[in-house]
């Protein structure tokens, strides 16, 4: 299955589309083998005219995204009380996108990275003024020009030193 021209990008394929509730970490449904599947994007977009009734600027209000399409629904809990199993419930820390505007040669994340020590963080993109990804850059030990560093007792990032970020 492929979705086509998704800002840019084409998806070729989904094989697990995974949902988890954002306070708490856990998993609250699982679609697997999804097969013709439409999402669809809307929002509202108010104009905002100047003199002689010319387009200065405009705000977007209102997103909503929706997805149809066939596949099997499987729920952890769901299936284990299908079978007779006992329900477990337990918590699961994922990893999320955080954005952050650098002006300088560190920065300090919202909350602590967790995970592997010396590999919290998967990784960072720097994206230029028109929102495409200028660079990608790895976590090490220490910054340099290719690597960034993550400390998580204090939570900052130490970014690369290029002069790039």
């Amino acid at each position: 299955m492929a979705v086509n021209r998704v800002n840019n990008f084409t998806i070729t394929e989904f094989v697990d589309f995974e949902a988890y509730y954002r306070n708490t970490g856990m998993l609250d449904f699982r679609l697997t083998e999804l097969q013709e599947l439409t999402i669809k994007a809307g929002e509202t977009k108010k104009t905002f005219t100047g003199k002689n009734g010319r387009p200065i600027g405009f705000k977007k209000t209102d997103k909503t995204l929706t997805g149809e399409g066939k596949s099997g629904l499987i729920s952890a809990g769901l299936m284990k009380a299908q079978t007779g199993g006992e329900i477990t419930c337990g918590t699961q820390k994922i990893k999320k996108a955080e954005f952050k505007k650098a002006s300088g040669a560190a920065l300090v994340t919202d909350a602590e990275a967790v995970g592997t020590p010396g590999a919290e963080i998967g990784y960072i993109k720097t994206v230029g003024e028109d929102g495409a990804v200028t660079a990608t850059y790895e976590q090490a030990p220490a910054a340099d020009g290719t690597h960034f560093a993550y400390d998580p007792a204090t939570r900052t990032i130490t970014l690369p030193v290029n002069g790039e970020t």
